[in-house]
């Protein structure tokens, strides 16, 4: 039997709750959700299988993984098998969970910006915090925060973030508001990125996950999907191409409560001529295998 090999990352998503109900997070998090979900209950299994199509890295989303009671064992048992990790946290509980993340850090730990910081600062002083215990702390923040503060992304940076993803709203989760896109020229990406550089003399990566600027090439290499193929894994086990289409059970490849991730990671590598996605980003044609999604990197 030939080994399936899957060496791209893959998203998992564990647990929908949450400390904080964000008004435009990806999912439906929130406070009263469940502790308890399909992948947390088969966590081991999950993680040995991943190890087993050599998936080089998992990246921990949620609702708040820092809530999950033995989040640390966990993260633990990811790296007993030789894979790296990567966790993405709202930053209020970061306080309590320093000292294990530092003991066994991640590759990145991603710390989201969101309305419900009380302030800029506050999110910085988060940052800092983490930067000052880890190697590599990054940060997401949308587009249309960015342009309400100008200055977010020049305080992470100087509070010692070394990575920055810039996302635009998409239709998934309660991130809908009225259609926006957050969709940016080249040429202003272009300058804002050089007067980050000018603030700190050292090395960092920004990157934006934005419609298709008007000046670059459309097609399948524009697609998030196509530049950087990985899986994004559900709480309840359902899985899908991307992290953009989570949540959308038309777009679902597979689900691991029926199937092992070997056969859906099988499926997944096998060619397709149209993405699922049309049905949930009304900008995708029917008749295009194209997302209108672009991962920019500059650094």
């Amino acid at each position: 039997m030939v080994r399936t090999e899957y060496p791209f990352p893959m998203f998992v998503y564990p647990t929908l709750r949450c400390n904080f109900s964000c008004s435009y997070c990806f999912t439906w998090s929130g406070p009263s959700e469940s502790p308890r979900s399909f992948i947390l209950d088969h966590w081991n299994e999950l993680i040995t299988a991943c190890g087993a199509v050599r998936v080089p890295e998992i990246r921990i989303s949620g609702g708040e993984p820092l809530l999950i009671d033995d989040i640390e064992q966990r993260c633990r048992f990811i790296v007993e098998r030789g894979i790296r990790y990567t966790l993405l946290t709202n930053g209020s509980l970061l306080g309590r969970h320093l000292g294990w993340l530092s003991a066994q850090p991640p590759a990145t730990l991603w710390i989201s910006y969101h309305r419900e910081f009380a302030s800029v600062a506050g999110f910085a002083r988060q940052v800092t915090r983490a930067a000052d215990s880890l190697p590599s702390v990054g940060v997401h923040v949308f587009s249309c925060d960015v342009e309400t503060n100008a200055e977010l992304v020049d305080r992470a940076i100087l509070a010692g973030a070394k990575r920055i993803k810039i996302l635009s709203l998409t239709p998934i989760g309660r991130c809908n508001e009225s259609g926006k896109t957050g969709t940016w020229p080249r040429n202003l990406i272009e300058e804002m990125t050089a007067r980050w550089k000018g603030l700190k003399n050292e090395k960092f990566e920004v990157r934006v996950e934005a419609p298709v600027f008007g000046d670059f090439a459309t097609g399948e290499n524009t697609c998030v999907l196509r530049e950087r193929p990985l899986l994004s894994i559900d709480h309840d086990g359902s899985v899908y191409p991307c992290c953009v289409t989570l949540g959308s059970r038309a777009t679902a490849i597979g689900s691991l409560q029926d199937n092992a991730l070997e056969t859906i990671v099988r499926q997944a590598k096998s060619p397709s001529s149209l993405l699922p996605c049309h049905e949930l980003l009304p900008s995708i044609g029917i008749e295009r295998a194209s997302c209108p999604l672009r991962l920019v990197t500059l650094s």
